[in-house]
């Protein structure tokens, strides 16, 4: 069966392993890095680690086994199914841009899509690859099920960053009483969150679900409220030479995400995509200068997009994070594979 074709072998790389896999040769700041990947067979990817105490020009929290899955599938559509990925982890994404643009790296699976990036001309950005946006984090024992339950009460948030100016907007449309509490440092934050001094965090989503993590033992004695105040979509980046690189990244996560439509729809359904996704037609293949089966191999090796989010960040990952916004399209979400209709 198609599905089985699709979708056997499926791998997931640890988030230790953002050490080299490969002595692969550096990537080129000029020149066509998809020929240097295929005749190296290794991808030169820059993972954002975002350590706790993170700077506060970078609100997310860790994507890094998201990440790798994403960097493994444009890995595999370039130089099949034995494709090496060469990791190199960065504090921010900040930090991971500069050493794009320095040829330093070939990829970064996603950054943040704000006018500074869309605005630079040394990028190249594609569709978006995950939506992340600010929401709230409660402990189990107050009962909160709502943000509205919130109102009059103490919400932690750290100073100098965009969520207190979403949460206020977004409580007062609500008809919520924000009652801020401020803070410098993540550190301080958590404790006076663990002490019952504010009763909720507000933060993005990612980065909730990675402090809720900290807590250990004690992780599921928190809860993610199911509000969502604001949309932060996130893209694969490439150096603007390489607009042949990006045209493959954005392929890829056209052909994850129509992958999971194929895995969920009857077998009736999309007959002309899932032939297109099997390889047995050139529409995808030949467009990109490969092979006729590399969706048909990416898929086979990672899964769709559905599988790579919930053991990377959804249900079957220690991040617990519900898939919400990040849905397809056909699902009531917002990530569609239009490419490939």
């Amino acid at each position: 069966m198609l599905r089985h074709v699709l979708l056997a072998g499926a791998l997931v790389l640890s988030a230790s392993h953002l050490t080299a896999q490969n002595s692969a040769a550096p990537a080129t700041a000029t020149g066509d890095a998809v020929a240097r990947i295929a005749a190296t067979h290794t991808l030169v990817c820059g993972i954002d680690q975002s350590e706790a105490e993170y700077t506060l020009d970078e609100d997310h929290g860790p994507r890094v086994a998201f990440d790798q899955q994403m960097c493994r599938a444009v890995a595999v559509a370039i130089a099949g199914v034995d494709a090496k990925v060469e990791f190199k982890g960065y504090p921010d994404e900040e930090t991971a841009l500069a050493d794009l643009r320095a040829g330093e790296i070939d990829l970064v699976p996603s950054v943040t899509i704000n006018v500074s990036h869309r605005a630079d001309a040394t990028l190249e950005l594609t569709q978006t690859v995950l939506i992340d946006g600010v929401g709230l984090l409660v402990p189990t024992k107050t009962h909160i099920t709502t943000a509205k339950e919130l109102s009059g009460r103490k919400v932690c948030f750290l100073a100098e960053t965009e969520h207190e100016a979403v949460l206020q907007t977004a409580f007062a449309a609500r008809g919520i009483n924000l009652l801020p509490y401020p803070f410098q440092e993540e550190g301080e934050m958590e404790a006076a969150y663990s002490s019952g001094n504010c009763v909720a965090i507000g933060a993005d989503r990612t980065r909730l679900a990675a402090i809720r993590v900290s807590f250990g033992e004690d992780a599921k004695d928190h809860l993610l409220l199911p509000d969502h105040f604001d949309d932060e979509p996130m893209a694969m980046a490439t150096r603007a030479t390489d607009a042949h690189l990006r045209r493959i990244a954005d392929s890829v996560l056209a052909v994850l995400l129509s992958g999971e439509e194929v895995r969920t729809t009857e077998p009736h359904v999309d007959s002309l995509l899932r032939q297109r996704l099997s390889g047995k037609t050139l529409e995808l293949g030949h467009p990109l200068g490969l092979r006729a089966t590399w969706a048909a191999e990416v898929l086979a090796t990672v899964g769709d997009y559905g599988e790579i989010y919930e053991r990377t960040l959804g249900s079957d990952s220690p991040m617990q994070l519900p898939r919400g916004i990040n849905r397809l399209c056909s699902q009531g979400g917002a990530l569609c594979a239009t490419q490939l209709k």
